[in-house]
């Protein structure tokens, strides 16, 4: 009996011996399971026991300066439209929105008024721009940052001459994105919960919907819940991607049809930011490790329900993804406790992992960005938003920089090319600190 035991053990272990060198080569995916839920169409369970460890193939993504190479791409410096408008929120005593040309050169101060107007959306056909104000707010207070009970924003849309003003919402209303047609925009709204039932929550959100005109209010979710980092409108315009969670929980992204269907729920990273690639059957998303001291990047396949790893750096905090227009390439804010703080982008293409730029070299720019005789110095609060040029070949970021204990701390404009040449501010200086 005991040979026969011995005789059956080492089958077995030739067996799986045999399984192991089938596939020796396999890349860092992890295959998930959707499984129906009376909630969701489906709700993607995944399973991190994945089919193989997952293998840094990539270039290193943690404080590396290899920059993209120049045959990756190509772009003439001097052929840029000055034609071409950006809209940025200025600091000007008071929050403004203002436009820019590719120069940096301002043309308009749009929203010019005595309220904070801030967190400007260009609409995608260039017709409106979107933003929030507490001008409706009786009780403007010197500094407001949307605390509900202190500050009262709602959404507002403006042409870019600053004519037809128009509001919205009349709720507190908060992180707005437009639809591709520009015909709607999606956003959040403040509700106060009962709190019989939930006596620690000061308030929750609903999602909604309104046409650019003001009309046709509706609520999306009907659900009241903490909703963060969206929504964001696929590029198809047919899907509206969100992510939700009570405190202490993990975060789930949900993906709805535009009419309010549900369509999917993942939930098993700790998913912190999304963003949606080009095609709309796939978005990448940040989730962040047990101990919050790190996170990773990650693309979600809607269909096939296939989860991939685009980073392997969990001790390094990453924020703000950016796809450029042409959907090639990802840009993100990488800071890590090694005195590495950068903008970097994945080739989506190769994922290859590349460097732009280094928040410690700031006051490298140019001799205009010092004041005075006072040299800016790196802020560790650092950038804070990154957007891509039209053209696909260059970064606008903004960063916050020290200018001395006197002078405190601005939120400075750059420009750089996509292979980390040609930095330099993007926008004069404004107002306060």
């Amino acid at each position: 009996m005991a040979f026969q035991k011995l005789f059956i053990f080492a089958g077995l272990l030739i067996l799986l011996l045999a399984c192991s060198q089938q596939n020796p080569d396999l890349t860092p995916e992890i295959m998930a399971t959707a499984v129906s839920s009376s909630r969701e169409t489906s709700t993607v369970q995944l399973s991190m026991t994945s089919t193989s460890t997952p293998t840094i193939s990539s270039t290193p993504d943690v404080c590396s300066k290899q920059t993209i190479p120049t045959d990756s791409f190509s772009f003439d410096s001097t052929n840029t439209s000055q034609e071409s408008l950006i809209a940025l929120d200025s600091l000007q005593g008071e929050r403004e929105v203002i436009l820019v040309n590719l120069d940096g050169q301002v043309i308009k101060n749009v929203t010019s008024h005595p309220a904070d107007d801030f967190y400007s959306r260009w609409s995608p056909n260039g017709g409106q721009i979107a933003f929030l104000s507490n001008r409706m707010n009786e009780r403007i207070p010197p500094r407001c940052y949307l605390i509900l009970d202190d500050c009262f924003y709602t959404l507002f849309v403006v042409n870019p001459d600053g004519s037809g003003l128009q509001q919205l919402t009349t709720e507190s209303t908060h992180q707005h994105s437009w639809s591709p047609d520009s015909q709607q925009i999606a956003f959040l709204q403040a509700v106060k919960p009962d709190h019989l039932l939930f006596p620690d929550e000061p308030f929750f959100y609903e999602i909604y919907i309104v046409d650019f005109n003001g009309t046709n209010l509706r609520n999306l979710t009907n659900s009241p819940d903490f909703y963060s980092n969206g929504p964001i409108w696929s590029p198809d315009g047919k899907k509206i991607a969100f992510i939700s969670g009570k405190r202490a929980e993990h975060h789930k992204i949900r993906i709805y049809y535009s009419d309010g269907t549900p369509l999917l729920a993942y939930s098993d990273l700790k998913a912190s930011e999304i963003a949606w690639a080009g095609n709309s059957r796939s978005l990448f998303f940040l989730a962040w490790t047990d101990d919050y001291r790190g996170n990773d990047i990650y693309k979600l396949e809607i269909d096939s329900a296939v989860v991939q790893q685009l980073t392997f750096s969990p001790g390094v905090r990453k924020e703000t993804l950016s796809l450029s227009p042409n959907g090639r390439w990802l840009a993100y804010h990488s800071r890590s406790y090694e005195k590495c703080d950068q903008i970097r982008v994945i080739d989506l293409e190769t994922n290859q992992n590349y460097f732009v730029y280094d928040a410690y070299t700031v006051g490298e720019v140019e001799p205009e960005l010092s004041w005075g005789t006072i040299t800016p110095r790196y802020n560790p609060v650092s950038v804070q938003s990154i957007q891509w040029m039209p053209d696909d070949n260059g970064l606008i970021f903004s960063q916050t920089v020290k200018f001395g204990v006197i002078l405190g701390e601005y939120d400075e404009y750059f420009s750089v090319y996509l292979d980390g040449t040609g930095l330099r501010q993007f926008v004069e200086r404004f107002g306060k600190p």
